[in-house]
């Protein structure tokens, strides 16, 4: 028997289940048979009347189909709100507590998404997982990409700046430490360099 048009193409099979599935999973399953059904039926030659018959019959599966699709893309739509609003939550807990422990040398700070719900910490970039900041000793230790990104997660569209304590120290802000604190971090840090370059200037003297 030939191959029906619809399924001489690679056909788009669902994705392996979850163990247990889930809904979705069940509504793919379900939308996938339907799919099968629907591409051989009408391939034999029917008598006459037998067309009017079986459009009769087929044209509900073809509504349902339609149903699940969109009841697929709702709770995909769903879901993805969900998520957003899981991360908007986070955000503001995150930020309240690491607000409260200033520095994070005493308590680790708490992980605060981006503001696309993504959450940084372990996210793969350039084949490495971005460092965890837990306190401002690890903001600073970032490296120059690695703190671009950091910056660009937490100010979309906003131009990166080219001094790199200065996106480090909003970075600070972003994630809730109070910005007298950040700035105070970053001034200390400035100190540092400058003492190290002065011992490096009376060496070379």
């Amino acid at each position: 028997m030939p191959v029906p048009p619809a399924l001489s193409r690679p056909h788009r099979r669902p994705p392996n289940p979850q163990n247990p599935p889930t809904d979705i999973d069940l509504a793919e399953a379900t939308s996938f048979e339907m799919a099968c059904t629907l591409a051989f039926a009408g391939q034999e030659a029917p008598p006459p009347w037998f067309a009017h018959a079986l459009e009769h019959a087929i044209g509900p599966l073809r509504n349902d189909i339609m149903s699940i699709r969109n009841d697929i893309t709702n709770m995909q739509a769903d879901i993805q709100a969900s998520q957003q609003r899981q991360a908007d939550s986070q955000r503001c807990a995150a930020r309240a507590y690491n607000w409260q422990v200033q520095l994070g040398d005493r308590s680790p700070f708490e992980e605060v998404p981006w503001r696309n719900g993504t959450y940084p910490w372990g996210f793969m970039f350039h084949n490495q997982p971005l460092p965890e900041l837990t306190s401002t000793e690890v903001v600073r230790a970032l490296d120059d990409q690695q703190s671009q990104q950091y910056y660009q997660g937490y100010y979309p569209g906003v131009n990166v700046p080219e001094n790199r304590n200065e996106r480090d120290k909003a970075t600070l802000i972003a994630i809730g430490v109070p910005a007298m604190v950040a700035g105070i971090a970053f001034e200390r840090d400035g100190r540092r360099e400058t003492e190290k370059q002065g011992a490096t200037d009376d060496e070379r003297r």
